[in-house]
């Protein structure tokens, strides 16, 4: 890689400046893949499978019996692996995503919230050629699965056979996804816009591509359809002092180029060095590689840039904005606590970005070309709607009604007056006839009102740590319960007063409690703590440890069955 000693600040955005992007034949191309899918739908699929895949289709859907088989066609040992990345994604998606949110009263009357509510239609592409992404799987269904989209479908292209990646087939069943289609490139993403006879239009589609599939995605925003993010190509960048692991930082650098001849490589030190025994390394390294070509091509346009210290690297990271920022320095976690932007983090010498990449937990899915400066990476938010409701009560109107009147009257929208007035004059009018108070429908608001105010904040904590380390029975349970597979919407380690439930159906009024040992020492604070419940209008089920371990399937069913006596 080439080295540059100490730049002037005045050279910062010509050296950090990444590489204009061909777009004049790209769009083109795409423009015409576009216009075909609309004019013949699946037809048109066929026809590109076999130009561009060499693959002769007579069908785009993949059967059951093709995803049975590709379970056959993978090793135990990546099988294991997969089930060890989706437990990891899984368990960390999860717990950063929020479903409902507290219910705010803003003033006497008026109450707001906010809920997360699936996106109903989303669509997944998979690139396919020399190296299937089987991981982006991963990174893709399991928020959606999180987020319980209604449909959820998936587009990767085939190989001269027909068939697509087996690894892509068992992983996607692994995440629920079964509505799998033979598309690649920009026509997959054309026929998720615009619907053909077998691939239905989405709402939203996610998935990385080359420089064909981010041009059709963007045109996609032009139909109404919305995307995860604007893409460019893969990128990293490390900051390392002068006692990081040359082999380390070497092996970074190489595991970005590999991705392909455009990926963006970038290496910031304060130390001449270790720039120079970086190179060393990247010329031994290379040498073993499979994908050597490509990965030398992206490091013969990647720089090592060296500044004066560690804050100067920081600076030059930030404007930069990368994908990927590997720190490997002496101090790494307080020079992370500095960074401003980076598509995601990874902190110290051991922490190498092929984690990220596949299994710890985090999504891969970033924002590149620099857009992380105003894009976040693929989590369960980005496959949700976030709605917010409010209500008011007629006090509620009238206390916050004069102050619209007036505002509305300064912007000059005398409706918006009017509908505040007619309200506000019909409560004057028949103080006695008010309508009864109720609560909206579609909303539990009990739900977001039964913890004790005062100790809230405390509870909310603790609660939140528990639905993240749950007991094995817990979870057992929790899996049976979630995504409303009763039927019924319950929710975990819910807050009551001062208590936290394991299992609440407020819609039901019905609590279910796992008996772990922590209740054989509080046998009278439980008797309490049910008196209190059953108080307010809970039915509470109490279930052991060998209850859950022995009979899972009786436990649900006696859920089930008094769920379905309790009134709604």
């Amino acid at each position: 890689m080439k080295i540059i000693s100490n730049p002037d600040y005045s050279q910062q955005q010509e050296l950090l400046e990444r590489p204009q992007q061909e777009r004049a034949n790209v769009e083109t191309a795409v423009n015409d893949i576009i216009q075909l899918v609309k004019e013949n739908g699946d037809q048109a699929l066929f026809a590109f499978a076999e130009k561009f895949d060499k693959a002769k289709l007579d069908t785009l859907r993949v059967t059951e019996k093709e995803i049975e088989q590709a379970s056959t066609l993978i090793s135990p040992e990546l099988k294991a692996a997969i089930q060890t990345a989706y437990q990891n994604i899984y368990k960390f998606h999860e717990a950063c995503y929020t479903q409902d949110y507290p219910v705010i009263e803003t003033m006497p009357g008026m109450t707001c919230w906010r809920k997360s509510l699936p996106i109903q239609k989303v669509g997944l592409y998979i690139p396919g050629g020399s190296a299937p992404l089987f991981s982006t799987v991963l990174m893709l269904a399991i928020p959606a699965k999180i987020a319980d989209n209604k449909r959820v479908v998936l587009c990767s292209p085939t190989d001269s056979n027909g068939d697509i990646n087996p690894a892509v087939l068992y992983t996607a069943s692994l995440c629920g996804v079964t509505e799998i289609y033979k598309a690649g490139g920009a026509q997959a993403i054309a026929a998720m816009t615009y619907g053909t006879e077998s691939i239905p239009a989405v709402d939203k589609i996610f998935g990385p591509g080359n420089a064909f599939v981010t041009r059709a995605k963007e045109l996609a925003q032009q139909q109404g359809v919305a995307i995860d993010m604007p893409a460019g190509p893969s990128e990293v960048l490390v900051i390392a002092d002068q006692k990081a692991n040359p082999v380390f930082v070497a092996a970074d650098l190489l595991a970005q180029a590999e991705h392909g001849p455009d990926s963006q490589v970038i290496l910031l030190t304060d130390s001449i060095t270790l720039a120079e025994a970086v190179n060393e390394q990247l010329t031994i390294q290379l040498s073993t590689l499979s994908r050597k070509q490509t990965a030398e091509k992206a490091i013969e346009n990647s720089k090592t840039i060296v500044l004066e210290n560690i804050a100067e690297c920081i600076k030059w990271s930030d404007a930069y904005a990368p994908e990927h920022l590997i720190i490997n320095t002496e101090n790494a976690d307080e020079v992370a606590e500095q960074i401003q932007v980076a598509g995601s983090i990874f902190i110290g010498s051991y922490t190498c970005e092929s984690l990220g990449d596949y299994a710890s937990g985090t999504n891969h899915t970033l924002p590149t070309y620099g857009y992380a400066r105003n894009y976040s990476g693929v989590s369960v938010d980005s496959f949700v709607n976030k709605v917010t409701y409010q209500k008011a009560t007629p006090q509620g109107l009238k206390n916050l009604g004069p102050a619209v009147e007036i505002m509305a009257t300064a912007e000059g929208l005398d409706a918006h007056k009017n509908a505040v007035s007619v309200r506000l004059n019909s409560i004057k009018a028949n103080p006695k006839s008010l309508p009864e108070e109720g609560t909206f429908k579609g909303r539990q608001k009990y739900s977001y009102e039964t913890a004790r105010k005062s100790i809230y904040g405390t509870l909310k904590e603790r609660a939140s740590q528990m639905r993240k380390n749950p007991t094995e029975t817990e979870a057992l349970v929790w899996e049976e319960l979630r995504n409303k597979k009763l039927d019924i919407k319950f929710r975990r380690q819910h807050i009551i007063d001062k208590y936290i439930v394991d299992f609440a159906s407020v819609e039901k009024r019905l609590i279910v409690e796992i008996d772990g040992d922590i209740h054989l020492n509080q046998i009278e604070e439980d008797r309490l703590r049910q008196d209190f419940l059953e108080s307010q209008g809970f039915k509470v089920i109490r279930f052991s440890n060998d209850n859950v371990l022995n009979d899972l399937e009786s436990v649900i069913e006696t859920i089930k069955n008094t769920s379905t006596a309790r009134p709604n």
